[in-house]
């Protein structure tokens, strides 16, 4: 089908009621740029007021615009403020026409990027970092790596870079060697999973230029190389015995003097002050969670350090040996918001006194000012919220020019591709967004500001519209619900279109030709009879987004209902093999406000968990000076004993997809689940992940991509089955999703993923168009079970109030096995063929756009391959033109699809 447009007009004024921060008036805006008006049934793209978010929310970026690569982390303005030069790190391998992992340069005075750097070593992916500094006399631009353990020595020359040495950042890591990879040829430095880096991540200069001090992520090293011939001085270990995980140094600043360097150690919630000449570690001034980025004023009395986890920023007193707080202020842009603001970078104005404060979670820049501020130093003890200025989505970077210009760099830009363009494999399909304004004055920054909040505020339009006899209570009756048992199912990966793209329903939004696991397939044989009879008998939302792009984000997102900023910053150097390891019950990536598991606990509520390890962390370094504003019942990362003990292992836990047949693990479920039935104890809150829909691919000998999905159909019949005749099922609600849609074509928004809500209070065929996204499920369980929010991200999101109904039907549903062979196994690869490249499956995720070729060749076979998929495996490199060009006819290419030098490692391929 073509394009649906939405009639309904934007309410031109509306008030919005916020818990605890009153009421908000939102006006919309016609841009007058021809494109229609945004609504809460509007899909995720462009709108004459802004981009609708896949959260709902929207941004309305003021100011002038430039384009940028994917994921900018960090910028550089040059001394005379001619140019700013941005760091991209997002997930492409490098391809020519791509800025994704670049240096950009950008002329202030025009907005032009006139410079993309891509510089790769042979035979390796392209490597940027968060560090990024000019020398004090603008000659040299300092870089950092990230994954190859290298800082980068820039000659620059005007408004141009040019390449002049490469250093390695420590000594304590082995070089990373190539090796072929499984997944599609790209070029990799190590195993998927490994931790094979130090993680060069932010740097500074001396005073005197002659040294660069370089945090290495990985290595929790802070360590001095001369800038002379890169050689190192001094390595220093942050932290020491006794704490957990690691320092994970983020970023460095110098004093004025260069007797101090101030590394902020997100792994230890505390500032590092370290002798620069030494490499002594003087000692550590406990700030908030997770401290991410740092700023002194111009006098260096004062290191302003945004502490990402908890909302914060702390304000140190830089005179002593080692820092002390001063000040501790919060960064929500709403009175009695919830964590998630994430403040992830921090600048300050020395002309007006003013800090500026990078709110990735809030897609905003705020200002603090010191009202009295005289001179080139604020007052801290003075120190207020003047505003925020609206940005492009997750803000990153913030850099203030000499004449005031205020330049911020957000990772996610407008949210993704043009809506017609985002068929491809959605972890690429995005690009950073350079914003640049005046130093503004006070009426507009009062403006701004009422922009920056009704944007955030978008989705709880539709909350407002909540009829007055729901089964789903409003925030200030929360609890108060006739539902008193929730089941989440959690699968992998499928897309809107790929399952349900043969929806046959008045004003369904679909498009066929992107089905490949449809309620039955060529020979007529059914796939997927239960999810299609679920959404016929319950309810389906055909306008529900994943809040992240991968499952390492996507099980942070139902579990947690927030991606953390360390996990946004790594997640996609894990899936482009840049040496990030990951460990989803690491304390480091987790929130401040930890799982759902941790909070049902803390706030005395039963549940179990099926097999999901996010929520499992074993410990993290305590917050000392707990953030204002900061609520959480248990903090992020601390292990809760009741949360421990009500993970199932027998089930396989998330990061085990397919070695246990779902079914198999849904048997299990009824097992655990029957004796807490039959006593009247089922858990307020239960949790299962069923996988076997993320497939293992066409290799030879395993399941089929249609038997996996037909195993996890099948599955979730059989597990709302079973609740449905059971005595609970008169006050049950199950919700189905994905964790994430990464791997299939859908034509509305690689984001587009599927909700199922089956329960007796769900609207009979009910057919949501709502705007909603992950978070709105978990906020729908908030609401339900009466727990607190678990993030600004669940507390303003949508709620699918139109998919219930007062009037509740307790019949239950009866399971159909699917009629394809469940048992069915790939045949052996035909040569030339997507499914003859060899791909690493035994990680979750990790193959890619690969993986989607493979599929579509199984379950379409013979059918041309879309050109949007197409595309993504020509720009991550390594399949040769002649394959393209034969899969895009649906035939075999009659060669070795690899490049040269790109066949599989040694031992991979069994």
């Amino acid at each position: 089908m073509g394009r649906r447009t939405s009639g309904r007009a934007a309410v031109a004024a509306m008030v919005l009621a916020v818990g605890g921060g009153g009421l908000v008036a939102v006006q919309a805006r016609a841009a007058g740029n021809g494109l229609p008006h945004v609504s809460p049934y509007s899909p995720t793209g462009q709108y004459a007021e802004g981009a609708s978010l896949v959260s709902g929310r929207l941004v309305q970026p003021v100011g002038r615009r430039t384009t940028l690569g994917d994921f900018p982390v960090a910028s550089a303005a040059s001394p005379d403020g001619r140019v700013v030069v941005v760091a991209n790190s997002g997930q492409g391998e490098g391809a020519p026409e791509q800025g994704d992992e670049a240096l950009q340069v950008v002329d202030t005075r025009t907005g032009d990027v006139v410079q993309t750097v891509r510089d790769h070593e042979p035979g390796k992916p392209t490597f940027y970092e968060s560090g990024l500094t000019f020398s004090r006399d603008g000659r040299h631009l300092f870089a950092t790596g990230g994954g190859n353990d290298q800082v980068y020595d820039y000659a620059v020359t005007g408004d141009r870079l040019h390449l002049l040495h490469r250093w390695k950042s420590s000594a304590r890591a082995g070089a990373p060697t190539v090796v072929g990879t499984r997944n599609g040829g790209i070029p990799s430095s190590a195993p998927i999973a490994g931790d094979a880096a130090a993680y060069s991540r932010g740097l500074a200069l001396t005073p005197d230029g002659s040294a660069v001090l370089v945090a290495n992520e990985q290595g929790s090293t802070l360590a001095a190389l001369s800038t002379t011939h890169g050689a190192l001085k001094w390595e220093t270990t942050l932290g020491g015995p006794g704490q957990p995980g690691g320092a994970y140094p983020e970023a460095v600043a110098v004093s004025p003097g260069g007797g101090t360097a101030y590394v902020a150690a997100q792994g230890l919630n505390a500032v590092a002050a370290v002798d620069t000449r030494t490499g002594a570690v003087r000692g550590l001034a406990p700030v908030g969670d997770h401290p991410v980025a740092l700023a002194l004023d111009g006098t260096g009395r004062h290191l302003y350090v945004a502490n990402a986890n908890d909302d914060s920023i702390s304000v140190l007193d830089a005179t002593a040996a080692v820092p002390r707080v001063e000040r501790q202020l919060s960064t929500h842009l709403v009175p009695g918001e919830a964590n998630g603001s994430t403040p992830d970078a921090v600048a300050v104005d020395d002309h007006s006194g003013r800090v500026y404060v990078g709110l990735a979670g809030d897609n905003a820049t705020a200002v603090l000012e010191d009202p009295s501020h005289r001179h080139s130093s604020p007052d801290p003890a003075r120190l207020v919220p003047r505003g925020a200025i609206p940005t492009g989505a997750y803000p990153t970077a913030v850099s203030v020019l000499r004449d005031g210009q205020v330049l911020t760099a957000a990772a996610k830009g407008l949210g993704g591709a043009p809506i017609t363009d985002k068929q491809q494999y959605i972890v690429n399909k995005r690009h950073g967004l350079l914003t640049a304004v005046p130093r503004p004055s006070t009426p507009q920054l009062a403006d701004w500001t009422t922009r920056a909040r009704a944007d955030l505020l978008y989705p709880t339009q539709a909350n407002a519209q909540r009829p007055a006899d729901s089964p789903i209570p409003d925030a200030a009756h929360a609890g108060h619900s006739p539902i008193k048992h929730v089941m989440l199912v959690v699968r992998e990966n499928r897309t809107f279109d790929q399952v349900f793209g043969d929806l046959h329903r008045p004003g369904a939004d679909v498009q066929p030709a992107y089905t490949e696991f449809g309620a039955k397939d060529a020979q007529g044989r059914t796939l997927t009879p239960n999810a299609h009879r679920l959404a016929d008998r319950f309810g389906l939302s055909q306008n529900f987004y994943s809040d992240g792009e991968a499952s390492i984000q996507g099980h942070h997102w139902t579990a947690e209902g927030v991606s953390s900023d360390y996990t946004e910053k790594s997640y996609l150097h894990y899936y482009s093999n840049r040496n990030h390891p990951y460990d989803p019950t690491a304390p480091i990536v987790y929130p401040r406000c930890g799982s759902v598991f941790q909070q049902l606990a803390a706030q005395g509520k039963s549940f179990h968990n099926f097999g999901e390890m996010v929520g499992l962390a074993t410990s993290q370094a305590p917050t000392v000076r707990p953030a204002p504003g900061a609520r959480c019942a248990t903090p992020g990362g601390v292990h809760d004993g009741q949360s421990a003990a009500s993970f199932s292992n027998t089930l396989g836990a998330n990061l085990s997809l397919t070695s246990v047949p779902d079914t198999a693990k849904e048997q299990d479920i009824e097992k655990e689940l029957a004796p807490l039935v039959a006593a009247d104890r089922l858990p307020q809150f239960m949790y299962a992940v069923l996988g076997n829909d993320h497939t293992d691919g066409t290799e030879a000998g395993k399941k089929t991509p249609q038997a996996h999905v037909a195993t996890n159909d099948l599955a979730v019949g059989n597990l709302i089955d079973y609740l449905s005749h059971t005595p609970q099922w008169k006050d049950t609600a199950v919700f189905v999703v994905e964790d994430d849609s990464q791997d299939g074509l859908d034509h509305r928004d690689g984001h587009r993923n599927i909700l199922l809500a089956a329960s007796p209070w769900v609207r009979p065929g009910a057919l949501s168009s709502l705007h909603v996204s992950q978070a709105s499920v978990l906020h729908t369980i908030e609401l339900i079970l009466g727990i607190a929010p678990l993030s600004s991200y669940t507390q303003y999101a949508a709620v699918p109030y139109d998919m219930f109904t007062a009037h509740p039907d307790p019949t239950p549903y009866t399971a159909v096995t699917p009629t394809y062979p469940m048992d069915a196994k790939n045949p052996s690869t035909t040569p030339g063929t997507a499914a003859s490249v060899p791909l690493d499956l035994r990680v979750a995720d990790v193959a890619g756009p690969m993986l989607e070729a493979q599929i579509w060749e199984a379950t379409r076979p013979g059918a041309p391959m879309p050109p949007a998929l197409l595309e993504e495996l020509a720009s991550r490199g390594g399949i040769r033109q002649q394959a393209l060009d034969a899969w895009a006819h649906g035939r075999p290419c009659g060669c070795s699809p690899l490049g040269p030098g790109l066949a599989a490692a040694p031992g991979e391929g069994d």
